[in-house]
């Protein structure tokens, strides 16, 4: 009896062949569950917009919103807070993640039909 059957090895290289195919098929057919889900993930948050809501004037003090007002001229004299009055008229204000409003695009899954290339 021989043990080299030429039938053997290619019997064992077809279902080693067909079993690569299969895994290959599935791990295709897994990542192409996950990888659109991502994709339209990446899509809608790049088509969100940040619009501004906020009414106030964003403005920060500079020293041209100030105007010494003290008399004192004297070398022994240093210029403090009290020295300066505000006359810019403006609150001061930096917009903040309060003053956006996040617009999401009206997109469901169910809108989104995926075609292939």
């Amino acid at each position: 009896m021989c043990h080299n059957n030429p039938k053997s090895t290619n019997l064992k290289q077809t279902t080693w062949w067909q079993r690569t195919i299969a895994l290959l098929t599935c791990v295709s057919l897994g990542l192409g569950f996950v990888f659109p889900s991502e994709m339209l993930t990446s899509i809608i948050s790049a088509a969100e917009e940040e619009i501004l809501v906020c009414e106030i004037e964003e403005h920060i003090h500079s020293p041209d919103c100030y105007e010494l007002i003290c008399m004192d001229d004297s070398e022994e004299h240093e210029h403090s807070d009290e020295c300066y009055e505000l006359v810019c008229g403006m609150e001061e204000h930096e917009h903040s993640d309060e003053c956006y409003e996040i617009i999401s695009p009206d997109v469901t899954l169910n809108s989104l039909q995926f075609q292939p290339n």
